[in-house]
């Protein structure tokens, strides 16, 4: 009997799309596809704003804001991958998912 799994966010596909300079559009819409794949479009394409203060947020909102930088520490870690090494510099220092694509936007 054949066993199926399902991937997610915790298991990195097997290939990650490469950009390489000259082949964003075609890059762009494979990682869009991953990114949904991995039900994280929207975050990478949206963002997310930080409270404030933390201290204000429920146990319950606290869980959901670690798992929201959980899921966009490994889209950022997917779009890392994604670029070759004299790409990377340009995105070193983002910290999010959307603020590296834009850049590399």
């Amino acid at each position: 009997m054949a066993s199926t799994s399902v991937t997610s966010m915790s298991s990195q596909p097997s290939s990650i799309p490469l950009i390489e300079g000259e082949n964003y559009d075609f890059w762009c819409i494979k990682m869009k596809t991953l990114f949904m794949s991995q039900d994280a479009w929207d975050l990478v394409e949206n963002g997310f704003d930080e409270p404030e203060n933390v201290i204000t947020l429920t146990p319950v909102e606290k869980d959901q804001l670690k798992e929201l930088k959980k899921m966009d520490a490994k889209a950022l870690l997917f779009i890392q991958q994604g670029v070759i090494s004299n790409i990377f510099p340009r995105i070193i220092r983002a910290s999010k998912a959307k603020e590296a694509c834009d850049i590399l936007q």
